[in-house]
């Protein structure tokens, strides 16, 4: 058993260290492809200060990374997030300079004028992206079923609270989600973003929600530490739900941890059922991932995951289903009108703090008697 964690240490230390490479070498090269072509539209000369750019560019998102997960002050906060922004710009400017390139080739315009409009598009985009992740849209549904169920549901999603979205910006969430006024609050995993250094209080304002609340794993609640989050968690209202359910109201609430294995989700909640029988209470089940809710309608009625962020940023979206996710919203299993899957579209950012072609989501769901 001892052999079989080292084994598993060292892997986890294999990959990190061949994503790290990895994402420094494409980062790098991004960078370095966008400034030089935008050098080149400007008419300036690429010295010694242009390979100092690059390189500081190239490595301000991991030296912010590593700066946060090690002591957070507003110093280290603010380079966290230029280093963010950042990100998200260099797409942006990528794009543009993509389209140029191609319309170029029949309509031509000037180098500098065409970079000008280029970097004024760039910052137009990126303000409205800005702004449109911090503006909450709330998603109200009603869900019918033959179970005498009448039941409010708010669920929240991929919050990742960190460098980025503090302690003030969970005030926010608990504001809104009170002014829809739920019998119940579901939190589906990546509550917390990372291995950064987090104030103890940070999740007290869900002390401030009017309603029962209870949690599920994400993946970055891995990467945080399950035994910070537990920590931090203590001192709060929330009920963590690991592999386990609880009956509230009637109903049956189901929180899976964190997988990428689809079929141990029907394993998991085949335990689950022979103690519960779960088919004798409507079930709801929290599962981070959008994956294995064709074996999960066998057992519940309603599955709430997130995880995918609609893809934040166009054309992202597409690449959601490369992981064997599925796209935001409602889907079913076809001849079985008793089960839905929602997935929702995040209620936090990840990486760059925009949101281009998606938008931050708090769900609310109207469970009740179709009669």
């Amino acid at each position: 058993m001892l052999h079989s964690n080292k084994v598993k240490l060292m892997n986890d230390y294999l990959g990190f260290a061949l994503f790290f490479i990895i994402f420094i070498a494409v980062y790098a090269l991004l960078n370095y492809f966008v400034l030089s072509q935008y050098f080149k539209l400007f008419s300036l000369e690429k010295n010694y200060w242009f390979y100092i750019i690059v390189a500081v560019m190239a490595l301000s998102y991991i030296v912010a990374a590593g700066l946060e997960s090690q002591s957070s002050n507003s110093l280290f906060r603010a380079i966290y997030i230029f280093a963010s922004v950042w990100m998200g710009v260099l797409f942006l400017m990528l794009c543009t300079l993509l389209l140029y390139l191609i319309t170029n080739k029949f309509v031509h315009m000037t180098a500098w004028i065409a970079g000008t409009i280029m970097l004024c598009v760039v910052l137009i985009v990126a303000i409205y992206g800005v702004v449109n992740a911090y503006t909450f849209k709330v998603n109200e549904m009603d869900v019918y079923t033959d179970k005498n169920v009448t039941l409010r549901v708010v669920q929240i999603s991929d919050v990742h609270l960190g460098p980025i979205n503090s302690e003030a910006y969970l005030k926010r969430i608990v504001t809104k989600i009170n002014d829809v006024n739920p019998d119940v609050v579901l939190i589906t995993g990546d509550l917390l973003d990372g291995r950064y250094k987090y104030s103890k209080d940070i999740l007290l304002p869900l002390n401030d929600i009017h309603a029962s609340v209870y949690f599920a794993t994400g993946n970055h609640d891995d990467y945080t530490g399950l035994a910070l989050v537990k920590k931090l968690l203590n001192d709060t209202k929330v009920q963590w739900l690991s592999n386990d359910a609880i009956e509230y109201k009637g109903v049956y609430i189901i929180g899976l941890d964190d997988t990428r294995d689809v079929k141990s989700i029907s394993t998991r909640l085949n335990i689950l059922n022979k103690e519960y029988n779960l088919s004798k209470k409507y079930t709801i089940l929290m599962n981070h991932r959008p994956i294995g809710w064709i074996d999960a309608s066998n057992y519940v009625n309603l599955m709430l995951s997130g995880h995918t962020h609609a893809g934040q940023i166009w054309p992202f979206t597409y690449l959601v289903f490369l992981e064997g996710n599925v796209m935001q919203g409602v889907h079913r299993v076809q001849g079985n009108n008793d089960f839905m899957l929602y997935v929702n579209s995040g209620t936090g950012t990840w990486g760059p703090p925009m949101r281009i072609g998606s938008h931050t989501e708090i769900s609310v769901f109207n469970i009740k008697n179709k009669k």
